[in-house]
């Protein structure tokens, strides 16, 4: 008597951490909310708010809180973006399980706020509302984004996870401030400056400039970042929230040398 192996009628799961990639070309973004997650047993949460931010030296931790949490299940249609028996609504309930096909968890899950500590690394995939690959350190306290990472978490609270893959959705309202300072260290190649405060003694400042950042030299004539350099006096203009790394970065809107 022969005997066959019944053929598994589920394709083969992949590695996720083999597709991520150190760097993100801008094809590889399109379509990106329509794709699942390549593993079963990971998370993806959309409107979370980003409760707070640090940085180890090594890792940077994000705090989010949210409440929509969806897991894809075996019958996600990868082509359709939904389960494979959701044409007319079937396959919504599946009472075996006390939970949808998608498994889109209805319960109390759904219901309350969950919070939980996303372990960012260099291999976590980070995009703006353009889907353009952006660095971790313009990630804000308060914005909304949409989050893929590990269902396997610690048991601390709040519990850590592996973050795959975040986007921002929302940000919140800008409020400016203004910090005096003077230049200790130009990085033209890098984009950004540090600057220690007038007003706290040893406190420094790193500056990241983007393509919307304004300098303005002693004259009010605007100038380029490779203008400026240490020992300049300089009044910047940056968004209210700094990162809890050493030292402490921001976004500049406005550079003016003051003297």
């Amino acid at each position: 008597m022969e005997y066959f192996e019944e053929e598994n009628s589920f394709p083969e799961e992949q590695d996720h951490s083999s597709e991520i990639e150190d760097s993100v070309d801008e094809d590889s973004v399109k379509g990106l909310e329509r794709r699942p997650p390549q593993r079963f047993d990971e998370i993806r949460v959309n409107n979370a708010r980003i409760q707070r931010i640090y940085f180890d030296g090594r890792n940077t931790y994000v705090t989010i809180v949210y409440r929509d949490q969806f897991r894809p299940g075996r019958d996600w249609d990868d082509d359709r973006g939904r389960g494979r028996d959701d044409d007319r609504g079937r396959g919504r309930d599946d009472d075996d399980r006390g939970r949808g096909r998608d498994d889109r968890r209805p319960g109390p899950d759904r219901n309350r706020d969950q919070t939980v500590q996303l372990v960012v690394s260099r291999r976590t995939r980070i995009f703006n509302e353009n889907r353009r690959p952006i660095p971790v350190t313009e990630l804000q306290e308060g914005m909304i984004v949409s989050a893929t990472f590990s269902a396997n978490m610690t048991r601390s609270f709040p519990p850590q996870s592996q973050a795959f893959e975040i986007i921002i959705q929302r940000r919140p309202p800008v409020r400016n401030r203004v910090t005096d300072g003077r230049i200790i260290q130009v990085d033209a190649r890098n984009q950004f400056i540090i600057v220690a405060q007038s007003t706290q003694f040893g406190s420094t400042i790193r500056f990241n400039i983007n393509r919307d950042t304004l300098i303005f030299g002693i004259s009010g004539q605007r100038i380029q970042i490779w203008d400026l350099f240490p020992g300049l006096r300089v009044r910047v203009e940056h968004a209210d929230f700094m990162t809890a790394s050493i030292p402490p970065q921001t976004t500049a809107f406005v550079i003016r040398v003051i003297r």
